[in-house]
């Protein structure tokens, strides 16, 4: 099978489309933070480039972003999904709209407001 991808010419170029590609998530997070601040985060730099274990050329960067307000606070509980899975569970005040009956984490409950707000274009 013929490479379709372009290679990069020099890893000169590779590092300025990692720190442009790097701003340009801070940014983002920059707009969520101003929508809810709820939602102020830490841009976390993961994976083989970081890591320096980068095989092939780099031409990837993987990223995690920490919303700084939940870290270290989370509850995990077993879940029945099996092993590996567990639920969140957020005994925080401020989040009870991301709360299902029993008080876990579902990303699939928003409020209309904050749905609206998180869903708008940056």
């Amino acid at each position: 099978m013929a490479e379709i991808v372009e290679r990069f010419e020099d890893e000169s170029e590779a590092e300025l489309i990692r720190e442009k590609l790097e701003q340009f998530v801070t940014n983002i997070l920059a707009e969520v933070k101003k929508r809810d601040e709820r939602f102020q985060s830490t841009l976390i730099k993961s994976g083989s480039v970081y890591e320096g274990a980068k095989v092939c050329q780099t031409d990837e960067f993987d990223f995690m972003i920490r919303i700084d307000s939940l870290t270290d606070k989370p509850i995990f509980r077993p879940c029945d999904k099996g092993e590996g899975y567990v639920k969140l569970f957020l005994d925080e005040q401020g989040w009870e709209e991301f709360k299902d009956d029993e008080g876990f984490f579902n990303p699939h409950i928003c409020s209309p407001d904050s749905s609206r707000s998180l869903s708008m274009p940056l």
